[in-house]
């Protein structure tokens, strides 16, 4: 696990993502985690490996405090309202849906 840490740790720090996909994708068909705990453990995973990676963009002068004050606030309270609602969906729609969003987010990047 330290070991999937590092490697997606040094990727996240090299394009700027955050990992999260990352992180998920590792504990599902790396450590076969289930879907609902590969999220939760890979979002708690990620908010540390995004703070690191803020504070090392931040001490550069590269964070836009205003831009992290909004799209912050309202992620965290969209994304707290969702995982509530989101126990009610079958799994195999959340994998289904997982998969088209990584499809989608990797074609508009291969495409720009």
């Amino acid at each position: 696990m330290g070991l999937l840490g590092f490697l997606i740790g040094n990727i996240s720090g090299l394009i700027g993502a955050s990992g999260g996909m990352l992180f998920l994708v590792a504990l599902l068909y790396g450590l076969r985690y289930s879907l609902r705990t590969a999220i939760g453990t890979g979002t708690a995973t990620m908010a540390l490996s995004a703070l690191s990676g803020a504070l090392g963009y931040g001490w550069h002068g590269k964070v836009d405090g205003s831009g992290f004050v909004l799209i912050g606030v309202v992620a965290v309270v969209t994304g707290y309202v969702v995982a509530h609602y989101a126990q009610r969906i079958r799994e195999r729609c959340q994998v289904g849906g997982t998969g088209l969003l990584l499809l989608a987010v990797g074609l508009s990047m291969l495409l720009r």
